[in-house]
């Protein structure tokens, strides 16, 4: 699972953001505690299986922020 949230987000607030973070580390069987990747992301490490979650916060609103499109390909590059 690959998410992104604004911080500055009106639409969708931020700890709705986390809780779903929280929720996919907890179902793919993650370590709770992440591992900076990039500017911006936190990678969770130890799923179960080939699961992966990374959890990228910006400063920016319901848009995706400049770095998504880089993010991704390198999130999908990888399975």
């Amino acid at each position: 699972m690959w998410i992104t949230h604004g911080r500055a987000d009106a639409p969708v607030a931020f700890h709705y953001g986390e809780a779903s973070r929280d929720h996919w580390i907890a179902a793919a069987r993650c370590a709770p505690e992440g591992v900076a990747d990039g500017d911006a992301c936190v990678r969770y490490g130890g799923c179960a299986g080939d699961a992966r979650v990374v959890f990228c916060a910006h400063g920016g609103d319901h848009s995706p922020p400049p770095f998504a499109a880089r993010e991704i390909w390198s999130f999908f590059s990888e399975l």
